[in-house]
């Protein structure tokens, strides 16, 4: 972890995390979903609009459900991912304030991303 990283702290998992603890099914991956769908619907009524045959509407190429799907993930909230942290029982018990990032998460993925 890079030392300009200063209000980070590192809590391990509890022995014995169950899949029905996990943060990702209490609704980061339905929030995620949510934002590619809705992504996906506006691509098909982009192509409806541009007179795509209607049979062809939904047929996207791997580059854009890519591009969709980060699209998608930036859409998720940093709320929504400690709610559902929260949720789960990993993260402790703070007053709201202090839970509020102060740095957006894509700049920590990507300084993380330049440290490995």
């Amino acid at each position: 972890m890079p030392n300009s990283l200063t209000n980070i702290e590192v809590e391990n998992f509890k022995l014995n995390l169950t899949m029905h603890v996990q943060p990702n099914d209490q609704g980061i991956i339905h929030c995620f979903k949510a934002h590619y769908h809705a992504q996906f619907i506006s691509c098909a009524i982009n192509h409806y609009n541009a007179d795509v045959m209607p049979s062809k509407v939904y047929n996207i190429d791997q580059l854009e459900a890519m591009r969709l799907a980060q699209d998608a993930w930036n859409r998720v909230d940093t709320t929504t991912i400690q709610n559902c942290w929260t949720k789960a029982g990993i993260l402790p018990d703070l007053p709201p304030s202090q839970m509020q990032p102060t740095v957006p998460i894509l700049s920590l993925i990507h300084a993380a991303a330049t440290v490995i």
